[in-house]
């Protein structure tokens, strides 16, 4: 063989050898990089939000057997509506619902927003969220401890749990 032929040899396969190791290195650093970026990704805090609000309570549902005893069957049917009408719990949670649900939203966020900061990083958009139940509570406690209160003043509360991404 021609000492041309060899040379022309060495010089592809050199050639082919030199585009392999940067097809590697870009590989690899191609590689690295989607994996930072993948965990990346995958950086988030998890927090809860409250809200609190207190309403007055305007329906309750209790079985309650009472009886009147009267010469006058109108006067006590007048009494018997009176204390009916008196016993009352909330219908409107509809109504405020959804501003509810926000104000935890904004408060598990500034959660967030003082997880990020300790950690020298922002909030980023949310990853998932679930909304708890709503509770209607007396806003002052049980009396007696039975769940019988003589104030129509009840505290709505839910907490959010809020999985915010971190940037």
């Amino acid at each position: 063989m021609s000492e041309k032929f060899i040379e022309s040899k060495n010089k592809v396969w050199l050639a082919s050898a030199g585009l392999l190791t940067i097809g590697l290195i870009i590989g690899g650093y191609l590689l690295g990089d989607g994996l930072l970026r993948a965990k990346m990704a995958d950086r988030s805090v998890t927090v809860r939000g409250l809200a609190e609000r207190e309403v007055t309570a305007d329906l309750a549902t209790w079985t309650i057997a009472y009886s009147a005893q009267s010469n006058d069957l109108q006067r006590e049917q007048t009494d018997i509506d009176r204390d009916t009408d008196a016993i009352t719990t909330f219908t409107k949670l509809d109504e405020i619902k959804p501003g509810m649900v926000a104000e935890a939203t904004k408060d598990a966020r500034k959660s967030a927003e003082q997880f990020a900061e300790d950690s020298g990083t922002d909030v980023g958009g949310i990853k998932s969220a679930t909304q708890g139940y709503f509770s209607i509570d007396s806003r002052d406690g049980d009396a007696g401890g039975y769940g019988i209160t003589d104030t129509p003043y009840k505290k709505v509360r839910v907490v959010t749990t809020v999985n915010f991404y971190l940037d």
